[in-house]
């Protein structure tokens, strides 16, 4: 079990051994699923957490995706118990975001929700470099409806507003390509803070991302409300 420097579980949920495609593979702490294991890909498959993120509250998860960084999804977000796990025959089109009820982020630095698509970061990794393995992190505001994403701790900004709260959603990865690994290395739920709560009322109101800069605010603060520093909830992350 892998924990947080307090001694305490660096993850509140884990990947659902019921809840996964046959071509998906897990390890004994269920924190690692490897798609296509040894075998050749015939689809895009995918798997969800054990847990629904609940409305009202705060989840943040990292996800480390490993090398072979390739094919046409690998991709960490986030749908609902109707996203399939299991796409059609020699389709490889990334499972997440075909639909109104899932969001997803591809290692391409692409967003996928709703049948479309659009740039979010640049290719992660550059291209050219093939690094063993990089992170991302998931920032869901269950409360305001917002969804944001890290890449190897880095914010990435603010990707979707709206996120309906009606919705149950359940954290999902998918992959196309053989020997895809994901490990779960934290995630945590929490009731929403003060702090948050106001931050997301100013976030309401700003509709241009470059209006940050605008605030009369310290940076540190302007820094919080933009998400362009680390998420913590609600102690430090796990070490690796």
């Amino acid at each position: 079990m892998v924990e947080e420097e307090n001694g305490a579980p660096a993850c509140q949920w884990h990947w659902c051994d019921k809840e996964h495609h046959r071509t998906a593979t897990l390890d004994d702490t269920k924190l690692t699923v490897t798609f296509h294991h040894h075998q050749q890909s015939l689809c895009c498959s995918a798997t969800r957490g054990t847990k629904a993120l609940k409305a009202n509250m705060e989840h943040v998860f990292d996800v480390e995706l490993g090398a072979p960084l390739h094919g046409q999804a690998k991709m960490v977000g986030l749908g609902t118990r109707n996203t399939p796990l299991q796409a059609s025959h020699m389709d490889y089109y990334p499972i997440m975001g075909r639909d109104s009820g899932s969001w997803g982020l591809n290692y391409d630095g692409m967003l996928y929700h709703n049948g479309e698509t659009r740039k979010y970061v640049t290719t992660i990794p550059p291209k050219g470099i093939e690094p063993q393995k990089f992170l991302i992190g998931v920032h869901y505001d269950a409360y305001y409806g917002t969804l944001s994403f890290e890449v190897d701790g880095v914010s990435c900004g603010l990707a979707y507003q709206n996120v309906p709260p009606s919705l149950e959603l359940y954290p999902m990865v998918c992959a196309s390509s053989n020997n895809s690994t994901f490990t779960l290395l934290y995630s945590r739920s929490s009731v929403l803070s003060l702090k948050a709560l106001c931050r997301g009322v100013i976030r309401m109101e700003i509709r241009d991302t470059k209006d940050f800069d605008k605030l009369p605010l310290p940076p540190h603060v302007k820094a919080y409300v933009a998400f362009s520093s680390g998420w913590k909830l609600p102690s430090k992350r796990v070490k690796t």
